[in-house]
């Protein structure tokens, strides 16, 4: 028991002697992670506004009714989707995101007048729609693992 307690005793006294020689080197690898997140983010910010976009194409290309002769008899109802009548509204959705090393930022809209009406207005909700509905895949590509 004695010849063991003599060896700890020296390992110790080998260790500290040894403690005074040694240096640490510190690296900061905080601007790569950053960087590194920054870009992972801008990049599930552009996955998140290609899915709502598309998303709201389908929810919106439902056709109007139309009679034989070509008048609509059937538009959308308030509460609805709203019905494509020209498509126009459809192929005028756009996408754009924007990132800096503070923030990831995405937009989904569309350049028409009358959007803002139908979103608006009309209570004929689109892209709110669309988005609420999708939220909870939006939550888990933006806040899923690095």
């Amino acid at each position: 028991m004695a010849k063991s307690l003599k060896a700890i005793e020296n390992a110790r006294q080998r260790m500290a002697a040894g403690a005074g020689r040694k240096v640490a080197n510190t690296e900061w690898y905080i601007n790569e992670v950053c960087d590194k997140v920054a870009m992972t983010l801008s990049k599930r910010m552009k996955v998140v506004t290609e899915l709502v976009r598309s998303k709201t194409v389908v929810n919106i290309s439902i056709a109007v009714v139309k009679s034989p002769t070509g008048r609509v008899i059937q538009r959308s109802k308030s509460g609805e989707f709203p019905r494509a009548d020209t498509a126009e509204l459809m192929r005028t959705l756009f996408t754009h995101h924007d990132s800096t090393k503070s923030r990831v930022i995405g937009y989904v809209g569309t350049p028409m007048d009358y959007a803002i009406k139908l979103e608006l207005e009309l209570n004929r909700k689109f892209l709110s729609r669309t988005l609420f509905e999708q939220f909870s895949n939006i939550e888990r590509i933006l806040l899923g693992p690095i």
